[in-house]
């Protein structure tokens, strides 16, 4: 589902809907150091460095700053 977000919370993949983003980075539950899977990357390449990435790195910061 395209409208989840998939990201790192004490070592564990959790998932949330990209209408509770914001609200969870409003009320702290993710922040911008939260390790976000980008499922942009279009290249091995990038696969490889920057599928896991802080959010603040991310195209995810545009919707919670």
């Amino acid at each position: 589902d395209r409208h989840l977000y998939t990201y790192m919370e004490d070592d564990e993949v959790k998932s949330i809907h990209h209408i509770d983003f914001k609200e969870a980075y409003d009320n702290g539950v993710i922040n911008a150091d939260t390790l976000i899977f980008d499922n942009l990357v279009n290249t091995k390449e990038k696969f490889l460095t920057e599928w896991i990435k802080p959010i603040k790195d991310s195209w995810h910061w545009t919707f919670v700053s």
